[in-house]
């Protein structure tokens, strides 16, 4: 088991933070630079004039400032300097492990005639996934956003491939439910807002958060389970690289239980604004949810007034549940100036400089690798602006 544990954590980071293949790396600016096939342009601190684009293709960890692969291009807006375009070309595949959940372990097992029988459902799931994504990149217009006004935008581009200046490939391999998903995997059931901070290590940014999942996975010979990237600095909460998860927050709930409210088949109402505490008293507990989440707690408590299930699966007395709820503007999510610098001005160096300092420790490990020096800033949320 342990074995097994090494290895596939191996495979997980390796995807996700050292994943290889060949190519080389060019460079271009729209209308004003001819395409340049090697290396960054002289003027690689100048900001995009508006109209202007630039291709990013480092899919070598060793060619990333961030030593995470870069493949996209950067547009800034003709008519909204404050606005830019992150575009991808993202190529979903394999799809084993996506497919045999579906149709079981048996999958192994079958010869090349029932393999071509399932390429329609894999052909199927790309199609499914390229529609999923663009959806959601759609529903993201307006909302990743930086303190000073600056916008991004994430788009998905299929190109001709005979068109130099298209951005590059990236490789997005589908799993089952069970697996987590990563910048080059993706769980089979990834959620919108997973897949906008996946994308957007593809632009070199590093994680934010503090590595729990991880932990147990990457034993240490002398001190067992090590605290696993626990060099990392910690971004700020509202960072979409520390968690990512407010995206998805449509309603803000008062849940009420215990409440004196006459019950009948109403388990909800729809208010704004929301009360302080229950009108009806009862404890109040207010909660920030996704539309699906909100739709199941409702259903929950309205399969329960219908069987008169009063009682939870160990017996204790189940109080009774009404849910007050208004629906929330768009939740934004923030990208730091550093964040926004790094992806807009990608081999300036020197603009990113406590970026990339601090991005040192973003995957090493106190206990393992140890930490690299850095200055003092990156223990604080300085190095993102």
């Amino acid at each position: 088991m342990v074995l097994v544990a090494i290895f596939y954590f191996t495979f997980l980071v390796s995807g996700f933070v050292f994943g290889e293949v060949t190519s080389s790396t060019a460079v271009s600016f729209d209308g004003s630079s001819p395409l340049l096939p090697q290396g960054p342009p002289q003027d690689s601190c100048r900001e995009l004039r508006p109209g202007e684009s630039l291709r990013v293709d480092q899919p070598l960890r060793r060619q990333s400032a961030t030593g995470l692969p870069r493949t996209y291009r950067i547009r800034r807006d003709a008519t909204d300097p404050n606005l830019f375009v992150a575009e991808f070309n993202l190529r979903f595949g394999p799809l084993r492990d996506a497919v045999q959940e579906r149709f079981g372990s048996q999958l192994a097992f079958i010869d090349q005639t029932e393999k071509n029988a399932l390429a329609p459902y894999a052909d199927e799931m790309r199609a499914a996934f390229i529609a999923r994504t663009r959806q959601c990149f759609e529903s993201m217009r307006d909302r990743l956003r930086t303190p000073n006004g600056q916008r991004l935008e994430l788009r998905l581009d299929y190109p001709n491939l005979q068109d130099p200046d298209a951005p590059p490939e990236s490789t997005i391999r589908i799993q089952s439910d069970a697996g987590r998903s990563s910048s080059t995997s993706w769980a089979r059931t990834i959620d919108c807002s997973t897949i906008v901070h996946e994308v957007l290590h593809l632009t070199g940014l590093c994680d934010g958060y503090t590595e729990r999942w991880l932990t147990a996975q990457r034993p240490h010979p002398e001190r067992g389970d090590a605290n696993i990237f626990s060099c990392r600095s910690i971004e700020p909460a509202d960072s979409i690289m520390h968690d990512q998860s407010g995206l998805n927050f449509t309603y803000e709930v008062l849940r009420c239980t215990q409440t004196s409210r006459t019950l009948g088949p109403e388990v909800s109402t729809l208010t704004n604004p929301l009360p302080a505490v229950c009108p009806d008293g009862g404890t109040s507990k207010r909660l920030l949810v996704g539309r699906r989440e909100y739709a199941a707690m409702v259903a929950s408590e309205s399969a329960r007034r219908r069987t008169g299930v009063s009682v939870t699966k160990d017996g204790r007395p189940r109080p009774p549940v009404f849910f007050y709820y208004r629906e929330r503007p768009a939740p934004t999510a923030t990208l730091y100036p550093a964040q926004m610098r790094l992806i807009t001005q990608p081999f300036c160096d020197s603009g990113n400089q406590r970026y990339l300092d601090c991005a040192q420790n973003a995957y090493r490990t106190r206990e393992i690798e140890g930490c690299a020096v850095v200055p003092d800033y990156c223990q604080t949320a300085d190095y993102l602006q």
